[in-house]
């Protein structure tokens, strides 16, 4: 769509999902469950992305490297502003 070249229908049918994975991201858009579930970014990351990978565990492993690096990011920024907080003091 966005260049404009049409690819082969072979290779379109051999990266398309299958009848049950369509059918789960049909369901997840139209029942516009990433906004119902706003408030649950975990749940979000999780459903969502169940279809992109190979089997569940693959998606429950990628969420939890997300919470990981999500924790290690908060844990590195709050040492950041600790040691901005300290030349600040007189």
């Amino acid at each position: 769509m966005l260049t404009g070249t049409t690819l082969p229908h072979s290779f379109i049918d051999r990266i398309k999902p299958g009848s049950l994975r369509a059918g789960y991201l049909h369901t997840w858009l139209k029942n516009n469950l990433s906004t119902r579930l706003l408030n649950h970014p975990l749940l979000i990351q999780t459903g969502f992305t169940l279809p992109a990978h190979d089997t569940v565990s693959d998606a429950v492993r990628s969420v939890k490297q997300i919470a990981q690096e999500k924790k290690k990011a908060d844990q590195e920024t709050k040492k950041l502003l600790n040691v901005i907080a300290e030349h600040r003091k007189p």
